[in-house]
């Protein structure tokens, strides 16, 4: 087996920056024609958003953000997602503080090639570990979560999604076999065409930030019926529900100020 794949052979979408596959998408935002026609004539911003697209595949949340201009170094990009009841979740923004009309489960946080990542809201992460920059956090860090449930909080903290595919051993001589941590929640910066692991792309040229996200790492159980996880019982058996739809939020904010934000 080379490959295993969701979806048709070829998809509708591809990750490269450009926008001519999106046509028949609607947008789920998108600026009016006035102010869109104001904004042509004046200095392009780099936190001004212009329109914000969504689609799903059997394989992915694809999103696309149109804005004034891309510099990574005076604008960061949030894009806060609500996967379930808009009541739950998290309804505050990281760094920037700010409130959200919707509870959040989960929110990406893009910040340049090498920075960018998916946050999980603390009291919706299985494993409960602390935001986390290495590739192999040691054991101490720890705490699962149990029971899990998603639960209404205005904290504004996330967590970084952390697997265990070693968990730790005692060999029969003693020997200690410390556990096997990775982070999987870093996007990777390419185009489709460079790395099939591409996870976003931002062209400078056309103003256009693509992404493309795994259900599974959206806590999305079957995309089909629409079935999200919503917790885990006390016998560590997940439970899940039928979302009526995602919910997203996108703030952008100058990293050298982030009080400043639109």
């Amino acid at each position: 087996v080379i490959a295993m794949r969701a979806g048709a052979r070829d998809s509708t979408l591809k990750l490269d920056g450009q926008r001519e596959d999106w046509r028949g998408i609607t947008p789920v935002y998108a600026r009016s024609a006035d102010a869109t026609r104001n904004a042509s004539t004046s200095v392009a911003t780099p936190r001004r958003l212009d329109a914000l697209f969504a689609h799903a595949d059997a394989a992915y949340l694809w999103l696309r953000l149109d804005v004034g201009a891309i510099d990574l170094a005076r604008a960061h990009y949030l894009i806060g997602i609500d996967t379930r009841d808009p009541r739950r979740g998290d309804s505050g923004l990281p760094y920037t503080r700010q409130s959200t009309p919707a509870g959040l489960e989960f929110v990406l946080d893009l910040r340049g090639p090498e920075g960018s990542h998916l946050l999980v809201d603390r009291a919706s992460n299985l494993y409960r570990f602390p935001t986390i920059t290495g590739s192999n956090p040691p054991d101490s860090l720890a705490v699962y979560n149990r029971p899990f449930k998603t639960e209404s909080n205005s904290d504004g903290a996330y967590d970084t999604l952390v697997v265990t595919p070693n968990r730790r051993r005692l060999g029969r001589d003693g020997t200690r076999f410390p556990a096997r941590r990775e982070v999987r929640n870093l996007l990777r910066h390419a185009t489709q065409d460079e790395t099939t692991l591409a996870d976003w792309y931002a062209d400078t040229l056309s103003g256009t930030i693509e992404l493309r996200i795994p259900w599974g790492m959206l806590y999305v159980l079957d995309p089909s019926s629409r079935s999200v996880l919503f917790g885990v019982d006390d016998d560590g058996m997940p439970t899940g529900l039928v979302t009526d739809g995602f919910r997203f939020v996108v703030q952008s904010y100058d990293p050298r100020e982030p009080s400043r934000m639109t």
